[in-house]
């Protein structure tokens, strides 16, 4: 089964980290730069899960993610509803 990336990216998910995140410097992150980050931070995932969990992120369907809006789902994710999270993602269709 494909590592919790949920719960990788929640554990110490400082601002400096997001800011890192958005090359682009819009303070918002889109799903190529969310995909990069996941990658840099070596966790293993196909480019449709990443796009999968971003969608997930994404309550608003803007195409962006701000802080606020990952970190909540980060934070308000606790580890066993992470892994909950990452079976609905896996199961998505493509």
């Amino acid at each position: 089964m494909q590592d919790n990336i949920v719960a990788k990216l929640r554990d110490g998910f400082p601002y400096g980290l997001f800011m890192s995140w958005d090359t682009d410097h819009s303070g918002k992150i889109t799903k190529d730069e969310f995909e990069r980050a996941v990658a840099e931070m070596g966790l293993p995932s196909k480019p449709s899960i990443c796009h999968r969990l971003f969608d997930f992120f994404d309550k608003t369907g803007d195409g962006e993610l701000d802080y606020q809006e990952l970190y909540r789902h980060l934070v308000d994710t606790p580890a066993h509803k992470a892994d909950a999270v990452m079976k609905k993602i896996n199961k998505a269709k493509k």
